[in-house]
């Protein structure tokens, strides 16, 4: 969480920039329609993730893994 605050009151002051603390802080930030982008190589750890993603949403419009 320190990185987080730290990150938000100096890089990212001034900016539309929105931290969040965890996953379940970043999903409720997100507007509808909820969309995630994971810009990441493909496997287990990417399904895992998404697996997570989804547990703590009650719904997302489109997740799309490139």
């Amino acid at each position: 969480m320190e990185k987080v605050h730290h990150f938000m009151a100096n890089e990212a002051k001034g900016t539309k920039i929105v931290g969040a603390v965890s996953l379940e802080d970043m999903v409720s930030k997100l507007k509808s329609p909820r969309r995630v982008m994971l810009l990441v190589k493909a496997g287990s750890a990417v399904d895992a993730f998404i697996d997570k993603l989804v547990s703590v949403s009650d719904y997302f419009s489109s997740v799309c893994v490139h």
